[in-house]
């Protein structure tokens, strides 16, 4: 008798369903809902730590690449730019080979950084970016890619577009000159201004009296001293 032999459509659908058990698989669209209801900050740390840990695993030489441009943007910047584009082709034939995850990656970086900024957290948008990784990771599936390798490739997508962009930042924060010494003296002049001390108003003493209040009675106020005024409450002796 003889026996059937499973269709390559049996086979990748069984495929996705193992990969789809796997804790990468569930570790991965937990991590990634609940970064998309964090506040902005904590979701640039999280993709920055991420992403070095999926280049560190995957592709260590593009962190290499990185701190050879990072270098060469402080020593000698109009190279930097230069250099950062012959890295990436370097790496072009793994970016078109595998062009899908990656670009999958760089849009849902952008998705995370746009719905963390402008949108308030609740549970719907957690769904919402849970069901859509999961529709994201089974569609790689099918492609063949197992759940660690696609997710892997999608976490190290920031890092080509950093490698990138990264003699351009770092241009940009030399060009601030933070700590200049101009910097410092409209810093200081600033300060100045605000706290400037107000010069003592002085004092007068005022004599024991009767006083009527509100309510028609009269109670008797004690001899006492008291500042000039000077419309400035903060130096009030009652202040002080």
């Amino acid at each position: 008798m003889e026996q059937s032999v499973p269709s390559r459509r049996q086979i990748t659908k069984s495929w996705v369903k193992r990969q789809t058990m796997t804790k990468e698989h569930w570790f991965a669209i937990i991590i990634f809902g609940l970064l998309s209801v964090v506040p902005i900050p904590a979701t640039i740390i999280g993709i920055v730590l991420i992403s070095i840990g999926a280049a560190i695993i995957r592709i260590p030489s593009i962190l290499v690449m990185m701190a050879i441009v990072s270098i060469v943007s402080l020593i000698f910047p109009p190279l930097a730019g230069i250099l950062s584009f012959v890295f990436l082709l370097f790496k072009i034939k793994y970016i078109i080979q595998h062009f899908v995850p990656l670009m999958f990656g760089f849009l849902l970086t952008i998705y995370l950084v746009v719905v963390s900024y402008s949108l308030s957290p609740n549970i719907f948008l957690f769904l919402f970016s849970v069901i859509g990784l999961n529709g994201t990771l089974r569609y790689l599936y099918r492609q063949e890619y197992s759940s660690s390798s696609a997710i892997s490739i999608m976490c190290s997508a920031p890092m080509y577009l950093l490698l990138l962009i990264l003699p351009i930042i770092i241009r940009e924060l030399n060009e601030m000159d933070l700590f200049s010494e101009e910097t410092f003296e409209d810093y200081e002049y600033e300060v100045y201004q605000q706290y400037e001390e107000v010069e003592e108003p002085g004092i007068h003493s005022v004599k024991g009296h009767i006083r009527e209040n509100a309510d028609g009675s009269t109670s008797y106020v004690r001899p006492h001293v008291r500042t000039n005024p000077d419309g400035v409450e903060h130096n009030n002796l009652s202040s002080k």
